[in-house]
């Protein structure tokens, strides 16, 4: 992949980022195109940036990251350590 595509990809991936934290209210039409197909619609096929924000559309994460980067509950209630070698 040469920087030029990696580096588009990165920008939409911020104006992405950018426009799910914007307010409802402020809500605009946001459309992108790509050049290419989705490779595989399984997130662990390949960790690739434009595959990686197609899935994240589909499959939410049991745990994220919040605006200080710490994890936060997705789709888990709660977790933790049921003993201390498990």
């Amino acid at each position: 992949m040469n920087f030029s595509l990696r580096h588009s990809l990165a920008l939409a991936a911020v104006a992405c980022a950018s426009l799910a934290m914007a307010p409802m209210a402020d809500a605009k039409t946001f459309k992108w195109a790509n050049s290419g197909d989705v490779s595989s619609m399984d997130p662990y096929a390949r960790q690739e940036t434009f595959l990686l924000t197609f899935t994240s559309n589909i499959y939410e994460p049991l745990i994220r990251r919040d605006k200080n980067l710490k994890l936060e509950p997705a789709l888990a209630t709660k977790w933790g350590q049921s003993d201390p070698t498990t």
